[in-house]
């Protein structure tokens, strides 16, 4: 069994400059989210100040994700992604990580650094048909503050 953790980051706001930018997801954090971007849920209260947004979701599109989930359906034989996006602020040059865990065991571990003060990231996981259970995601700072952690299912179709 394969199971993968990918990340991508970029940096958003002036000065920023990755090839990937792109202009119109540059925008002050009070005012509407990209056509692309699905609503997130609210806020958990449980997420620090710094997380903008912590959100789970099938897929990532224009740097976005594109829905806001809490369960996967697979089929047997079947593997799908499931994506964790982060949206944080006031971070630059700590480090954060990202934990999932399997039925409350960890998974696996993925350590980043933050390189700007409006930074967004992704990780994901592949996950097949003999993963099914509860699973739960959660991101830490440098000290091991808990920012968010987000929960979810995977179960049979």
């Amino acid at each position: 069994m394969l199971l993968i953790a990918n990340v991508a980051f970029d940096k958003i706001g002036e000065g920023a400059s990755t090839a990937q930018r792109s202009d119109s997801l540059v925008q002050p954090t009070n005012q509407r989210f990209p056509k692309t971007a699905a609503r997130p849920k609210p806020r958990t209260t449980s997420d620090r100040p710094e997380v903008l947004r912590a959100q789970l979701s099938h897929a990532i599109k224009a740097r976005e994700p594109v829905d806001s989930i809490d369960a996967v359906q697979l089929r047997p034989g079947e593997s799908k992604s499931v994506y964790f996006y982060v949206h944080l602020k006031n971070l630059q040059g700590q480090k954060i990580h990202i934990d999932w865990y399997y039925n409350n065991k960890p998974d696996s571990h993925l350590s980043l650094q933050v390189h700007n003060n409006n930074w967004r990231t992704q990780a994901s996981k592949q996950l097949d048909y003999r993963r099914l259970g509860v699973w739960r995601v959660e991101l830490t700072d440098e000290a091991e503050n808990r920012l968010a952690t987000r929960h979810f299912t995977v179960a049979q179709h």
